[in-house]
């Protein structure tokens, strides 16, 4: 009998370590395995470098004005006033002409190229007529071909120098354009004869002759040894 209950308590003992045995949370947790360290970084990055802005400064030059330079704009210290005969007046200076026209109609306009040492070629125009002129020059023509091109040339020009002008007259007129030759006495250059300036105005007229079409289409303006403007155009049509 005593060995019966020795057994039973045995039983008993086991059942208690085997069976009901259950792990506290906090050693159940101190079994789990520790988390895994970060894998390291075997993409390359995607974030997009930083960029700075550098501004250059613009060494661009302004561009010329395209219009004639007028009144205060005239570099020139004295001027030729060409007067309503096409001639031209003796040099003044500038300032007593810009203090003796009525500013708020007028304007002094620059006509040729300035020389150094040299009074300015100038005209007295209403500021209506240069606002017509600058909206008819504003609107782009019908015909591209019919914008004119200008020449100066000088009563005393050389046969060379007037060969290589009128090359250039004969390539505008063969394009179709319009030319403008002015004539005008030249400062300090020796004065043409009026047989000299009908022998520049006949070599003129037959080298526009000499292209196909070519005329001219309005008469001489200004006279002869004084300032003088003459129009062409080539054939338009080709």
């Amino acid at each position: 009998m005593g060995r019966i209950q020795h057994l039973c308590g045995t039983v008993r003992a086991l059942h208690q370590v085997f069976v009901k045995f259950e792990p506290s949370p906090p050693a159940f947790q101190a079994l789990r395995a520790p988390p895994l360290a970060p894998f390291p970084r075997r993409f390359p990055s995607f974030a997009l470098p930083q960029t700075r802005l550098y501004f250059k400064k613009s060494t661009k030059q302004i561009p010329a004005k395209k219009r004639a330079a007028w009144d205060e704009e005239i570099e020139a210290r004295t001027v030729r006033i060409v007067n309503e005969e096409g001639g031209l007046d003796e040099p003044v200076p500038l300032r007593d002409i810009l203090d003796s026209i009525d500013r708020t109609i007028y304007r002094l306009v620059q006509l040729t190229k300035l020389e150094p040492n040299t009074p300015a070629i100038c005209k007295i125009i209403s500021k209506r007529e240069l606002l017509e002129a600058s909206k008819a020059k504003a609107k782009p023509p019908k015909n591209p071909q019919a914008s004119a091109k200008k020449l100066e040339l000088n009563w005393a020009i050389a046969p060379n120098d007037l060969s290589h002008r009128l090359r250039k007259l004969e390539e505008f007129l063969e394009a179709g354009r319009r030319v403008e030759v002015l004539l005008a006495p030249k400062k300090k250059s020796r004065m043409a004869t009026a047989a000299e300036a009908e022998t520049t105005l006949k070599r003129i007229r037959e080298a526009v002759d000499s292209v196909n079409g070519a005329k001219e289409w309005k008469p001489m303006e200004g006279q002869l040894l004084r300032t003088a403007t003459l129009h062409f155009e080539g054939l338009k049509d080709k």
